[in-house]
């Protein structure tokens, strides 16, 4: 019965020093915004930090253009995207519904849309892994109002093989 509550009493004490040791361990989270980090990038050194974007706030939401028998719906909402060690980074992520009359592109599990505020706030580089076609699109989005943005291809930014197969005319959708 002794050995017993002597081996409570040091699996309790490791246990309560182990705890007090890991609470020393944790380091604080900096958490800076995207648009101090363009003028101070020194600013992200370091582990667990998080950068947020309060820019990307116009964004989020649903978006719809229709012309005809074709339209396009884009569904944007922020995540925190892990970047490594302790670090994350506020970005866009989102589901694309593309009609062309009887034709259907729906974004699958396994397709992306990821996106970022491009060269000025009003600026969004969108791209779109669509992986069950079998090619990638880079897109630009321009805020116009709190209602609209332009949607076009990013035709300076062709990462991809088979980005140049994909056609789209610049595009006005409207918030829904």
């Amino acid at each position: 019965m002794k050995t017993l509550k002597t081996t409570i009493i040091i699996i309790l004490t490791l246990s309560i020093s182990n705890a007090a040791y890991c609470q020393q361990k944790e380091h604080p989270v900096t958490t800076i915004d995207a648009a101090t980090l363009r003028h101070h990038p020194e600013a992200a050194k370091g582990d667990n930090v998080k950068i947020i974007d309060t820019n990307l706030n116009k964004y989020v939401g649903t978006w719809v253009w229709k012309q005809g028998n074709k339209s396009l719906t884009l569904k944007l909402f922020k995540q925190m995207t892990h970047i490594g060690k302790n670090n994350y980074i506020e970005l866009l992520s989102g589901s694309y519904l593309y009609i062309d009359g009887r034709n259907e592109t729906v974004s699958s599990p396994n397709d992306g849309l990821y996106a970022s505020i491009g060269d000025s706030s009003d600026i969004l580089d969108i791209v779109v892994s669509m992986k069950s076609h079998k090619h990638n699109v880079a897109l630009l989005a321009s805020y116009l109002t709190v209602n609209s943005i332009k949607l076009q291809v990013n035709k300076n930014k062709f990462e991809f093989k088979n980005d140049q197969k994909f056609e789209l005319s610049p595009v006005i959708l409207t918030k829904q």
